[in-house]
């Protein structure tokens, strides 16, 4: 039978393989499986230890413990692309989901090379951001403006493709 789960030993606190955890367990360490039921749920763990005599050990305090390798998501909602931007301000803004929670929002708009923090709304799973830009005088022409998403596990979001917007170009002679 094929086995998949986490494993959680207390002495060493990282990962082992099958085998190692076998021999392990003759030595009297403690060492449990824990297989959780789906992906994004707390659960609450607590461990014992008992020897060959019978003897058992307190019960440890409460850990939670949380599953999640699910990757979030966001999409930018505004500016559309295609759109002119003005470069005195503008706002960019969208929406984040995660079946956890969302942690972060972050956005850039030079395709990636830079990376600034947006406004998380109120909502943990299903979430609005925005970030508030303001363009220096040497505006570029047009922005590739993404957006990633960081859950409360960690895990960030696959980027997806850029909103290429027009930066409204003022006060230039014709």
């Amino acid at each position: 039978m094929e086995w998949t789960g986490y494993h959680l030993c207390c002495r060493w606190g990282r990962q082992k393989d099958d085998a190692e955890l076998q021999h392990r367990s003759q030595e009297m360490d403690t060492i449990v499986k824990y297989i959780p039921n789906r992906d994004c749920v707390e659960s609450t763990l607590s461990a014992r230890a008992s020897d060959a005599a019978g003897n058992v050990g307190p019960a440890s305090s409460l850990q939670v413990v949380i599953v999640d390798s699910v990757k979030p998501t966001s999409t930018i909602l505004q500016p559309q692309p295609g759109s002119e931007v003005d470069p005195d301000g503008f706002t960019i803004s969208g929406m984040a989901d995660d079946g956890y929670g969302v942690r972060s929002v972050e956005v850039s708009i030079d395709g990636g090379r830079t990376w600034s923090s947006a406004q998380l709304g109120a909502s943990q799973n299903q979430i609005a951001w925005s970030l508030d830009i303001a363009m220096h005088d040497d505006a570029p022409e047009q922005l590739v403006i993404l957006s990633r998403a960081i859950d409360k596990a960690g895990n960030q979001e696959t980027l997806g493709a850029p909103t290429r917007v027009t930066v409204t170009q003022i006060g230039i002679p014709t």
